[in-house]
């Protein structure tokens, strides 16, 4: 119901402020639900008429991967969803703020400090950026994004999140012109497609 979206939203726009990762978590497991499918479209249309991007944005940068988790789930159903609702997240800076967060995170999985499911989750919704929104895929490239895929194919152990990468990596270059191939050639991609299929064959 309508009212349950702008409630949970209204609570959202508050989350980066709580101090309880448990509440945090399960505030957004609710929007998460209210938000996804087909059946929920109306819902997702509220939430983002009610300014739901910026705050979960935000989240992204939390210390706890219960609640990075949990955000990336609700901007999961924005990025599948049609072209102009993903049009709100990224006009929030979504594309680059994404970016910087999975290059974070990249960092932390080395160390062990960081949940392999939100690289996992992560690559998806920037694959899906790129299938959506191709005009933005400059955006993209200047925020790191190559960098971000060449990184999760040459540093994680995860098959699934190995095979996310390589799935947005594929998107990525399917809708690049010649220079940005050369660009994406240039930063590795070639190489870190063969050390990911070598993972995957041990």
């Amino acid at each position: 119901p309508e009212h349950m979206v702008h409630a949970a939203t209204a609570l959202t726009g508050r989350l980066p402020r709580v101090v309880d990762a448990n509440a945090l978590a399960e505030a957004l497991w609710a929007l998460n639900f209210l938000t996804a499918g087909f059946t929920n479209e109306e819902s997702l249309k509220a939430a983002l008429g009610a300014g739901v991007c910026s705050p979960l944005l935000r989240l992204l940068r939390h210390p706890s991967a219960s609640v990075v988790v949990p955000a990336l789930a609700v901007l999961g159903n924005i990025a599948r969803a049609e072209y102009d609702q993903l049009q709100v997240l990224l006009a929030a800076g979504g594309g680059p703020l994404l970016v910087s967060a999975l290059s974070d995170w990249l960092s932390k999985s080395r160390t062990g400090t960081m949940d392999g499911a939100a690289i996992k989750d992560g690559v998806k919704i920037l694959g899906q950026m790129v299938i959506t929104a191709p005009e933005k895929l400059p955006e993209l490239l200047t925020a790191g994004a190559a960098a971000v895929l060449v990184g999760a194919l040459g540093n994680l152990r995860s098959e699934d999140t190995l095979t996310d990468a390589a799935w947005a990596l594929s998107k990525l270059t399917a809708r690049s012109n010649a220079s940005q191939i050369k660009y994406l050639v240039d930063g590795g991609c070639i190489a870190a497609v063969l050390g990911a299929a070598d993972l995957m064959e041990q």
